[in-house]
């Protein structure tokens, strides 16, 4: 999950930077293009001005350049009312994309913090089912224990039987010989 949260954040740091740097080289060309358009009239001031501007240019680095020109608010002093409702309603719908990246950010989030916790649950019942299945396991192991015990026991009984039957079928043949023989003696 922290993993995913630092991709999301780098992500979105990445998507804010690229963005934020293509709208400040728009405007920066935008003024650049302003610049050169006012070097053809025939105003030296102005064109002296510019110079001076394009001197300091040369000798700074792009991103300073931009940066000086947003701080002395010279940037917005060269756009027309158009270009800044533009870029106005550009920032709006760059917020808005953001917004709706961190709204899904905070949804996958979520989603992440609710399948965590559902592995969880997952993890505690197969816990539980070892626990069952081992006592399943015993239980079935003493049930086979118990019949091969009463099959045993059932053919000793029947052994038993077995015999306590001969003993009365001998027992009767006993008697019967018995009576035959009383009966040919008295006879």
């Amino acid at each position: 999950m922290r993993t995913c949260a630092d991709a999301i954040s780098q992500l979105r740091s990445e998507s804010v930077c690229k963005l934020y740097s293509e709208q400040r080289a728009v405007r920066v060309k935008r003024v650049v293009d302003k610049k050169r358009l006012s070097r053809l009239e025939p105003e030296q001031i102005s064109h002296d001005k510019q110079q001076s501007d394009g001197e300091e240019n040369n000798d700074k680095p792009v991103s300073d350049s931009n940066v000086d020109l947003w701080e002395d608010n010279r940037v917005e002093d060269d756009l027309s009312p158009e270009e800044i409702q533009m870029f106005e309603q550009e920032n709006q719908r760059l917020v808005g994309e953001m917004n709706s990246l961190l709204d899904e950010v905070r949804q996958i989030e979520g989603k992440v913090v609710e399948i965590s916790r559902l592995q969880e649950i997952f993890a505690e019942k197969v816990l539980q089912q070892e626990t069952e299945i081992d006592n399943i396991h015993q239980l079935v192991v003493g049930a086979t224990e118990n019949v091969k015990e009463g099959n045993e026991d059932i053919r000793e009984a029947i052994k038993n039987n077995a015999g306590f039957r001969v003993w009365i079928l001998f027992f009767l043949v006993m008697c019967s010989f018995s009576l035959l023989f009383l009966d040919w003696y008295d006879g």
